[in-house]
């Protein structure tokens, strides 16, 4: 039978579900409150908005003086590439370790996990190297092409591949299905829930990064 939970329980759980959602949204209130309010308010004391007029003002003179136009397009363009890469790779990466045995698997897969732990710092020279070498430098395959390996999204989708029923590639394969089929046909489309996870993340993860573009697109 399952446990029930406690009233006070259910409780403190809604009281710091509510206390973490103002947490989330006080950044995104306090943006909205300082773009739309007089320019003698400070950011400090603004804690709602009092002009609509001021904050239309606000945003026309950011898309006029900034040109962001150009600049989210690139960036849109550098985001889909990226997580479309993520995506191919990661997930047939983890179809293999998860639904196959072969020498050498759990040794890959650890020396996947084991590459989260390098902070980006202490291999950026190296990559950026290579990269210049290539000729890649401010190209979009040299800003993609780095960031589409995820050791997390490999993590992600093989923990999940794990709980499947390995029986549904055995009948896959008693009905002839090749290698490549029974991936697309079966296993990918119960890869739903995982490939959104880390799609989310991972387009956070690239949509903020800062250094490797600054880096890569600086120079040619």
């Amino acid at each position: 039978m399952m446990k029930q939970t406690s009233p006070a329980a259910k409780i403190f759980s809604w009281i710091f579900a509510l206390f973490w959602l103002v947490v989330c949204l006080l950044p995104f209130t306090q943006l909205i409150s300082v773009t739309f309010s007089t320019a003698d308010r400070g950011i400090v004391s603004t804690f709602y908005p009092n002009s609509l007029s001021s904050g239309i003002e606000n945003i026309k003179q950011a898309l006029l003086q900034t040109n962001m136009s150009p600049s989210t397009l690139q960036t849109l363009i550098y985001v889909s590439v990226t997580i479309v890469g993520m995506l191919i790779v990661s997930s047939l990466a983890a179809y293999e370790l998860a639904c196959f045995k072969f020498p050498g698997r759990d040794v890959i897969f650890m020396l996947i996990l084991s590459s989260m732990m390098l902070p980006m710092i202490t291999y950026i020279i190296p990559l950026y190297r290579f990269v210049y070498n290539l000729g890649w430098s401010d190209t979009l395959i040299g800003l993609a092409i780095p960031s589409i390996p995820s050791a997390f999204a490999v993590f992600i989708i093989r923990q999940f591949l794990e709980s499947m029923p390995h029986e549904l590639i055995e009948a896959g394969e008693i009905d002839g299905a090749g290698h490549l089929k029974i991936f697309l046909r079966v296993v990918l489309p119960l890869m739903a829930t995982p490939l959104l996870t880390v799609t989310v993340i991972q387009f956070m993860q690239v949509w903020g990064s800062f250094l490797w573009p600054t880096l890569v697109a600086g120079t040619k």
